[in-house]
């Protein structure tokens, strides 16, 4: 896992969760309002990413490919459940979105280089912009009910 400018005290500051150091490196630069965790790739270090993300608001800004790579919208959905079930399990509220942005950027330093605008979805906007066909493998996985009554 890789940190950028990252503060442990600073409960306010939202993480943004991303893939990759450069990636961190650019957000923090374009985006100093947010704590920024990198992690080596979508299905990498989760368990310490929650850990370090504890009573914290998170963004998720993996590549833009969830729309068409099942296996970047599966790690989206897995990270975001496992964000609630920890906040269920030491009791605190934590808001949770998905960052998108032009598909035609698809990291968010690309995004941001190029000044695209970013938009932060709640999961269940994120899920509902999914494919049918994504939603259904989704569904078939996970307990969706139980991420967006939340």
């Amino acid at each position: 896992m890789h940190f950028v400018s990252f503060q442990e005290s600073d409960l306010q500051k939202p993480i943004l969760v991303t893939e990759g150091a450069l990636k961190a490196e650019t957000v923090q630069y374009y985006r100093p309002d947010f704590d920024i965790i990198a992690n080596a790739g979508v299905c990498c270090s989760h368990s310490e990413i929650i850990e370090k993300c504890r009573f914290r608001s998170v963004i998720i800004a993996f590549d833009n490919d969830y729309f068409s790579n099942i296996y970047v919208a599966r790690a989206i959905f897995k990270i975001a459940q496992a964000l609630l079930v920890d906040s269920h399990k030491f009791k605190f509220f934590r808001q949770i979105s998905v960052l998108s942005w032009n598909l035609s950027f698809k990291g968010i330093d690309d995004a941001l280089l190029n000044n695209s605008t970013l938009n932060f979805l709640s999961l269940k906007d994120w899920f509902c912009s999914l494919s049918s066909e994504f939603q259904y493998i989704l569904n078939n996985q996970f307990s969706t009910q139980k991420i967006f009554t939340n």
